[in-house]
């Protein structure tokens, strides 16, 4: 990747500041930029004003320098300084203000002696004081340095489209490569959304759904009788009661909790009791791989200390899927069609 280059316009008066600019302009050639300014055109001749403007859009970064003097008028009576500045702010460029310090103090040559000058000068000051985080400067080396903080802070900050060689462009083959791969990219995510949303291959098979597994168990309190009951579920039924514990991660003993739970309610156990009731761990084993098979399930992939022992489940991106279907409320509207 090359370094790029950012072409920063200059905007001043001339005539007082020809040394100062001379610094602005080295500061920026020593920062590998491009500098742009009056010195490519007449900046007093109106028919300018195109290229002028068209300069400025084609900047990444806008200097404003302001030392003692207002600067020649266009016919609006505005100086062309400012209505640089003013078509700066306009187009949204990042604007580097550089104030000088103590204009009062600059030598008569570098200052305006009419009033109404000044008075103008002053208000423009202010006008850019209160649109930005002014820097004030008072020599031409000052001046260079106050600039270099300026740029390298709103580069970080601003950062801009610039300008790079037109050698350093990638090739044809390079943008061919850059677009089979944003093919490809594109093509993948359609391959995941789709087995988000979807059941993985080879599933068609399986039992699921409304298809039925009957579940042994026994109430351990019964040891003389030693009897082994059983009931019935749909696999959906299943996933209804396992499902909302998998939203986060569960140990495995909670599942077997869960279906307990039901079995004790579904068969009108004494909740008191609930702990005598003992799945067969066969059907356990059964339902968790055929749940793990169908994509439904995941064993957790979060690390736990190394004496925890106890295996975690949590569900797939297409088990949460399936079970907001199964647990989700049909409209009425629905149920009336």
């Amino acid at each position: 990747m090359s370094d790029k280059r950012y072409q920063i316009f200059i905007s001043s008066t001339f005539e007082d500041l020809k040394e100062e600019r001379r610094s602005v302009i080295r500061a920026i050639l020593e920062m590998d930029h491009i500098p742009a300014g009056m010195e490519l055109f007449p900046a007093s001749d109106e028919n300018a004003w195109t290229l002028i403007k068209d300069v400025i859009k084609k900047s990444d970064y806008y200097v404003i320098i302001i030392g003692g003097r207002y600067g020649s008028l266009n016919s609006s009576g505005i100086s062309y300084t400012e209505t640089e500045y003013d078509f700066a702010m306009k187009t949204g460029l990042p604007i580097i203000p550089l104030l000088h310090k103590n204009p009062d103090n600059l030598p008569r040559g570098k200052t305006d002696t009419d009033e109404k000058s000044w008075k103008k000068l002053q208000d423009f000051r202010s006008k850019v004081e209160n649109n930005h985080t002014c820097k004030f400067w008072e020599s031409a080396e000052d001046l260079g340095a106050k600039l270099i903080i300026g740029i390298t802070s709103n580069i970080k900050r601003h950062p801009r489209i610039g300008w790079i060689r037109a050698d350093e462009l990638p090739s044809i083959e390079t943008l061919q490569k850059l677009e089979e791969a944003r093919d490809r990219i594109s093509y993948l995510e359609k391959s995941l959304e789709d087995a988000i949303s979807g059941p993985p291959q080879g599933t068609e098979n399986l039992a699921s759904g409304q298809e039925k597994i009957s579940i042994k168990f026994k109430d351990d309190s019964l040891i003389s009788t030693n009897k082994v009951d059983n009931v019935m579920y749909t696999w959906d039924e299943l996933f209804n009661i396992l499902g909302p514990h998998m939203m986060r991660e569960v140990r495995e003993y909670q599942l077997t909790n869960a279906i307990r739970e039901n079995i004790v309610e579904k068969k009108g156990i004494n909740s008191d009791d609930s702990y005598h009731i003992k799945i067969n761990d066969e059907d356990f084993q059964a339902i968790k791989i055929q749940l793990l098979a169908l994509g439904l399930i995941q064993k957790s992939k979060i690390k736990h200390t190394p004496s925890d022992t106890s295996t975690y489940w949590s569900l797939t991106l297409y088990g949460e899927s399936y079970l907001l279907k199964l647990k989700a409320i049909t409209s009425n509207k629905s149920k009336k069609a």
